[in-house]
């Protein structure tokens, strides 16, 4: 048997077949959305080192920015990933629990609410005021049109996660302090029976 999602599930191939449980356990905890996301992000910080004398003339170094950016988020992807290993938490699950026994996932899960969210916040406005300063006064220095497309399309991007971020972030620790509540208002009952 092996725990999912909070209850006890039965595979008869566990045992006849221990490495192909493991490999397929793995595979459920991570899902194929993470590893395109990791490896998009990796082609894309591939291209900007294919073309990254063409930025020389640009007025701020936006290539460094994107590259910066693209490895925030592929550290932040990754802690989460690595939190539903250590937890045996489906990646999608494993943000909204605060909780988790082990203090590995805890900690990983922590680092990405408070953390990854200020960090990105911090570059995306820096990254703003580089791409703001780079199409307005000498868009020419961008490799191409297409470049100077994509840096504003993830400049949407970043605003569009830190917001996302902002709101189940709130709703992650609101629930959390409703629950502490409870369980306080629970001890005093208890405490008051004895």
């Amino acid at each position: 048997p092996f725990c999912h999602a909070s209850r006890l599930v039965q595979s008869p191939s566990a045992s006849y077949y221990p490495q192909l449980h493991k490999s397929s356990m793995v595979a459920t905890l991570i899902a194929h959305k993470d590893l395109t996301l990791l490896g998009s992000l990796g082609f894309l910080v591939y291209d900007l080192i294919c073309k990254w004398n063409d930025f020389g003339s640009c007025p701020k170094p936006v290539h460094k920015w994107l590259v910066v950016s693209y490895m925030m988020i592929i550290v932040w992807r990754a802690c989460i990933m690595a939190a539903s290993l250590c937890s045996s938490t489906r990646t999608a699950s494993v943000m909204f629990n605060l909780r988790h026994k082990n203090s590995l996932p805890r900690m990983m899960v922590c680092f990405t609410w408070m953390a990854a969210p200020p960090m990105v916040a911090v570059w995306t406005a820096l990254g703003t005021t580089w791409a703001a300063e780079v199409i307005w006064f000498d868009p020419g220095c961008m490799p191409s049109t297409l470049h100077s497309i994509f840096l504003v399309v993830w400049q949407v991007l970043s605003y569009m996660w830190l917001v996302i971020n902002f709101i189940v972030g709130s709703t992650v620790w609101t629930t959390e302090r409703r629950i502490r509540q409870a369980e306080e208002h629970l001890r005093e009952l208890q405490d008051d029976d004895t």
